[in-house]
């Protein structure tokens, strides 16, 4: 898709977050962070990060351009489940307040060309890759579950700071994220089945998921108003689990970006992603 030259250029920062150090990112994410600078190094983009990663080579990396980056407190890294509770804060989306739109850009993402424009100018509160009934391992016949995978997302920020400033909202979702990763597991099935924790498992999962889950499949339901894209519309957007399905229910067409594309299916994303490693080293070398 091309962007039509009529469209007015949007008012969106991108964000990539950073959890180590630049020589401990593999080939497939400088390739990623590479091609961010390519396509749309004409935007305003920020690296995140916690205190511990210098951030100085990931701002070399993309000279000349005028990267920025952003501290953000320690204790939204170090696991996933740290780092889900920082996009459901106030204070981060708040940050960005002079913005319209954020578009997260994790460096296991992927942009095909600049169509960032027409997506934030069809005004959706949040878009992203979509999910399959089954996640990670969809089932038979496919049908789609939802939108919203996070990793390569379009974010609506007015919204995000309305919604995360709901104190209430927020503080039951993570209560009950965090009383869910506390009693998940399969240990000691009759014992749990004997308490009713598998039960409570069932009632407390539909209001918990990752925070991408929170914004795409949980916040709809209680602000009517909030307006994700449907999966039909999100596929030209992005690709994430089964690529080549996708690709086909999109006309054979690559979507703006993608995400985890050498986590599903490398072997497909081959034949449009080409990692040269010796240039990587060469990128290596001079940051």
């Amino acid at each position: 898709m091309n962007k039509p030259e009529t469209l007015k250029m949007a008012n969106v920062a991108i964000v990539t977050p950073v959890y180590k150090a630049f020589n401990q990112q593999l080939p497939g994410e400088i390739q990623s962070l590479l091609q961010l600078k390519t396509i749309l190094g004409n935007r305003d983009i920020f690296f995140i990060h916690p205190s511990y990663v210098n951030v100085t080579e990931y701002i070399e990396l993309f000279q000349p351009l005028n990267v920025r980056s952003i501290l953000i407190d320690d204790k939204y890294f170090g696991n996933p489940v740290r780092g889900n509770r920082l996009f459901v804060q106030y204070k981060f989306y708040s940050k960005f307040s002079d913005y319209d739109f954020m578009l997260i850009y994790h460096t296991d993402a992927y942009v095909f060309s600049d169509q960032l424009d027409y997506w934030c100018s069809l005004n959706f509160d949040y878009i992203g890759a979509p999910w399959f009934v089954g996640n990670s391992e969809p089932a038979k016949p496919l049908q789609f579950k939802g939108v919203g995978n996070g990793g390569f997302s379009l974010r609506k920020l007015s919204s995000f700071i309305e919604i995360s400033g709901n104190k209430r909202i927020i503080r039951n979702y993570l209560f009950m994220y965090t009383l869910y990763q506390f009693l998940q597991g399969n240990n000691y099935n009759l014992l749990r089945k004997t308490l009713g924790i598998n039960y409570l498992m069932k009632i407390i999962k539909p209001h918990m998921g990752y925070e991408d889950e929170f914004w795409g499949l949980i916040v709809p339901r209680y602000f009517k108003w909030f307006n994700v894209a449907r999966p039909e519309e999100a596929l030209r957007f992005s690709f994430e689990v089964l690529p080549e399905e996708l690709l086909k229910l999109n006309n054979n067409e690559l979507p703006f970006g993608c995400h985890a594309w050498e986590k599903y299916d490398p072997s497909f994303w081959k034949k449009f992603i080409d990692v040269n490693i010796n240039s990587l080293q060469a990128v290596w070398q001079t940051v």
